[in-house]
């Protein structure tokens, strides 16, 4: 590799962008309450067209009997109180079964706004990377992920309370990366 791709790199990289997300639960104040400061970590990642850079209010729903929404995914009839953002309906789906992209298209198909996965395994949700798997030209919802420990909350939460409107706000926030951990990996020819 010669000094002016080596520049060419380190000028691509010095403009990187990080996103941050988090989702505030606001009621119920019983399930808000389950959650230190009401902040729920999440990661994005973005699929298809999907934008960031937003705030937005939204209500959470499962479908009871597709919880990895691995197949077509009923839509609510009800969607609650009409002070809040009706129109930003959020899915929330267990990770497993089928592709990212796979639950993302199913959720978009029915309407809804965005997809957060819950993972299913407790390791760290900043070192999983959902990926497009090749069809994800046409998504242009954004897909999230939270800790098994916090969607499980959120899950079980709505299972017993099936009558109860759970509404969060979305924070998608664009941020230049200060710091930058890269690894770079060459053949032996390079």
């Amino acid at each position: 590799m010669d000094s002016i791709n080596i520049f060419q790199l380190i000028l691509f990289f010095s403009y990187l962008y990080l996103i941050t997300t988090d989702i505030t639960v606001i009621g119920p104040t019983e399930l808000s309450s389950m959650f230190k400061n009401q902040l729920i970590p999440m990661t994005f990642d973005k699929i298809g067209k999907s934008s960031y850079d937003f705030y937005t209010r939204g209500q959470l729903f499962i479908d009871e009997n597709n919880l990895e929404a691995c197949n077509k995914i009923a839509m609510p009839k009800s969607f609650g109180d009409a002070q809040y953002n009706e129109d930003f309906k959020i899915l929330i789906a267990k990770r497993g079964g089928c592709s990212f992209v796979h639950k993302e298209r199913n959720a978009q198909i029915s309407g809804y706004s965005m997809v957060i996965v819950v993972n299913n395994m407790e390791n760290d949700i900043k070192k999983i990377i959902m990926t497009d798997d090749g069809s994800g030209n046409d998504i242009f919802i954004p897909i999230s992920m939270v800790s098994k420990d916090d969607g499980y909350k959120i899950i079980e939460y709505i299972q017993k309370n099936r009558d109860s409107i759970i509404i969060v706000e979305i924070n998608f926030i664009k941020k230049i990366a200060k710091k930058l951990d890269l690894k770079f990996f060459f053949s032996s020819s390079e």
